[in-house]
């Protein structure tokens, strides 16, 4: 745990969980609850999961560049990236519950394995944000704020 420590000890939660809240937020008025609701009870593939599927993976990369938390050093995005992602995945969970559209008795919103998949995602986004200082800003825009 002191590993990864000094990882959360950067991240500022409260600006973290304003920004999940925002897009679930901004989602759920685009779609509609019953049709949000729906679509996560189905657990498929679809608009709102993949939405949501973005808000890890897409997110953790605005949050990462808000927090300074991208470098040269790859096992430093590595533990920033899973740090972010993590956290991203808890308030996730915990934003649709407030907002009634997800009612799973667990804490998070992916499980381990597919968390997996999108740290690997994250990992390429953060190689490309390092050749490119300009890469987060249209990925963000295109991926979440042109959604809600």
């Amino acid at each position: 745990m002191d590993t990864f420590g000094r990882f959360i000890n950067k991240i500022n939660f409260d600006n973290l969980d304003k920004f999940v809240q925002m897009l679930v937020s901004g989602y759920i008025s685009r779609k509609g609850q019953k049709t949000v609701k729906i679509e996560i009870d189905a657990d498929e593939i679809s608009d709102t999961s993949n939405f949501l599927t973005h808000i890890i993976e897409v997110g953790s990369m605005q949050i990462l560049m808000e927090n300074n938390m991208i470098t040269l050093d790859g096992n430093e995005n590595e533990g920033s990236l899973v740090s972010v992602a993590l956290a991203m995945n808890i308030a996730l969970a915990s934003s649709l519950k407030l907002k009634n559209v997800y009612d799973w008795d667990s804490p998070v919103y992916y499980d381990m394995p597919s968390l997996q998949t999108i740290f690997s995602r994250i990992a390429v986004h953060i190689n490309n944000a390092i050749k490119d200082k300009n890469y987060i800003k249209p990925l963000v825009d295109n991926y979440l704020f042109n959604k809600i």
